[in-house]
């Protein structure tokens, strides 16, 4: 059985479209417990580094 998917609105910019899709990949990732470093190498993710 499949999730149940949001759509993802139209017209937005593709910036933000492509954080939206980051965040679901994330939180799949988290309830798979998959690696979140080969996610990021997978799905080219960049984490924002401490300072």
């Amino acid at each position: 059985m499949e999730p149940n998917k949001k759509q993802m609105p139209t017209g937005i910019p593709a910036l933000l479209y492509k954080v939206m899709q980051d965040k679901r990949d994330i939180k799949q990732a988290l309830k798979e417990k998959k690696s979140l470093s080969e996610l990021a190498k997978e799905k080219d993710i960049n984490f924002a580094k401490p300072l």
